[in-house]
């Protein structure tokens, strides 16, 4: 039993240490300070300066668990402090986020802040469609959202989403 789970988390580790310029598409690469594999409960426990990056997006975080399907494929991601998400035009902070691989979706939550260009958005809870860029704020249950724009910028006028 010991052979076989040092077995699954060696390929586990290996196929997630392949350098970024010969992955396959889809791929995603984790770099971190120590990683448990829990082959039981089909996840990976990352700790200590956490780095993803993918195709889409690259993220930063203290700690995160990933998520595997059956087929063995990233299904989910849960960041742990200190989140920090970057696209090709957005940027976002929060304590905490979950991104669903298959939709396409991260979750901000934590005083979540995000910018897109010289814009800015604040509230508790940011969802991003990192795929189509639908962003989607909640106030929490306290404070409000706040939202700059900077009169140069423009926005989409058949979405309302910021360019």
């Amino acid at each position: 039993m010991k052979k076989l789970l040092f077995s699954v988390a060696a390929t586990l580790f290996l196929s997630l240490s392949v350098w970024a310029d010969t992955l396959p598409a889809g791929a995603i690469t984790i770099k971190s300070d120590s990683m448990k594999y829990l082959g039981s409960e089909g996840k990976s426990i990352f700790t200590g300066k956490v780095v993803v990056t993918s195709e889409a997006y690259i993220l930063k975080a203290d700690a995160l668990d990933v998520f595997f399907t059956k087929n063995n494929d990233v299904s989910r991601i849960v960041c742990n402090k200190n989140v920090n998400f970057q696209t090709e035009d957005i940027r976002a902070t929060s304590a905490y986020a979950d991104i669903d691989q298959k939709t396409k979706i991260i979750t901000l939550q934590g005083k979540a802040k995000l910018w897109q260009g010289v814009n800015y958005l604040e509230g508790e809870k940011i969802r991003i469609n990192y795929e189509t860029r639908e962003i989607i704020a909640d106030k929490g249950s306290s404070d409000r959202i706040t939202v700059i724009f900077t009169p140069d910028n423009k926005t989409d006028n058949n979405t309302g989403n910021l360019k």
